[in-house]
């Protein structure tokens, strides 16, 4: 049984992403792609909980929703050298 919580602010995803150990984080939608100092500190305990060795999935809604340049700046916070589209 997996114990499931979402946030649905920027706010409570940082206090969650700070005080819990995830087995995976899910983004359904594209809201942490909008360029707000709030959205990129998400960005970056996303980035340090990956590089720790934690499991991301980017989906659900999130490739339906996202314009290109979106996907492309998401894509680049987290240094991939990928690009929506190709």
């Amino acid at each position: 049984m997996a114990d499931i919580v979402y946030a649905t602010t920027v706010s409570d995803a940082l206090l969650m992403i700070s005080d819990r150990d995830f087995k995976a984080i899910i983004i359904p939608d594209p809201g942490l792609t909008n360029k707000s100092g709030q959205t990129e500190g998400v960005l970056a305990k996303l980035k340090t909980y990956i590089e720790n060795g934690g499991l991301v999935i980017v989906g659900l809604h999130f490739p339906g929703y996202a314009s290109t340049p979106e996907m492309n700046g998401f894509f680049e916070a987290f240094d991939l050298p990928w690009i929506a589209g190709l």
